[in-house]
């Protein structure tokens, strides 16, 4: 049937019934729309959940912060190697391999191994020696008068087990550098003097004021408190074969107090030999 108004449009009494979907079928009821029914506002429709966390996006870091870190994670793996294998046993390759960068960028910052292996020290030295000079100066100035020995000896060899042997690894791979360094003969006294001799002529300073000892006899003394101060600090495991297991060279309180005990013996057995206390 054709209108005047447009195309022909087929009605259902003009379609053969076969082509017709039964009622009630599924096809007949799955085609059917209700186009009278309002619309739901495609704002109401509620989004499929998703199973994916939310990232937090972390600020973007600064050039400036960028190359901090990464000089950050050259020195931590440089001071590692060294640790281990010391000053001549490490090559800028091998630091370059752990930091997970190239040679050339770390020529370009360090401009040589010389220049990584002082940058170590200079890191933790530099954090290091203001506390040990400051407790040194307290244990002076508390104490005004009665000086000890014992306490003297404490002052100068505590900051190291309270704030480096409990700041984890690095702390711990520099105190074992230390020690190595300190038993070799090329380069052990520039570094030792260069980074750590203001705090040992203040702690002998503080020990002048104690007893009647000549400067000769102080320095020996000095000497060997520094040879076992920094053999400890190597924390070879030497005395846990020795022991047989009962001692350990990572027990820290017990280092500390034995080592108290025993210089301090010394020094006052070398002021009686001396002559004694210093009058106040």
């Amino acid at each position: 049937m054709r209108t005047e108004s447009g195309p022909h449009v087929a009605t259902e009494e003009e379609v053969p019934s076969a082509w017709l979907p039964s009622p009630g079928s599924r096809v007949a009821m799955a085609t059917r729309v209700d186009y009278d029914a309002p619309m739901t506002p495609a704002k109401d429709i509620a989004a499929p959940p998703s199973n994916k966390p939310r990232r937090n996006r972390a600020p973007a870091r600064t050039q400036s912060e960028r190359r901090e870190a990464t000089i950050q994670v050259i020195l931590d793996e440089a001071e590692t190697l060294f640790a281990y294998h010391g000053r001549d046993g490490v090559t800028i390759k091998a630091i370059a391999s752990a930091a997970g960068v190239t040679p050339a960028l770390i020529n370009y910052y360090f401009d040589g191994l010389e220049n990584i292996f002082e940058a170590v020290w200079s890191r933790r030295a530099s954090i290091l020696n203001p506390i040990r000079i400051q407790v040194l100066n307290d244990y002076e100035s508390l104490n005004s008068g009665k000086l000890e020995a014992a306490g003297a000896i404490d002052a100068f060899l505590r900051p190291i087990f309270d704030h480096v042997f409990s700041l984890g690894d690095g702390w711990s791979n520099f105190m074992s550098l230390i020690g190595m360094t300190n038993t070799t003969r090329f380069c052990g006294a520039f570094y030792m003097d260069k980074h750590f001799d203001d705090v040992v002529q203040r702690f002998l300073e503080i020990m002048r004021q104690i007893g009647n000892v000549p400067d000769e006899e102080l320095f020996w003394f000095a000497h060997h408190l520094l040879g076992s101060l920094t053999f400890s600090m190597a924390q070879t495991g030497r005395i846990n074969r020795i022991s047989r297991g009962k001692c350990s060279s990572a027990d820290y309180d017990n280092v500390l107090r034995s080592s108290v005990e025993l210089f301090a013996s010394a020094f006052t057995a070398m002021m009686v030999k001396h002559g004694g206390e210093k009058q106040r």
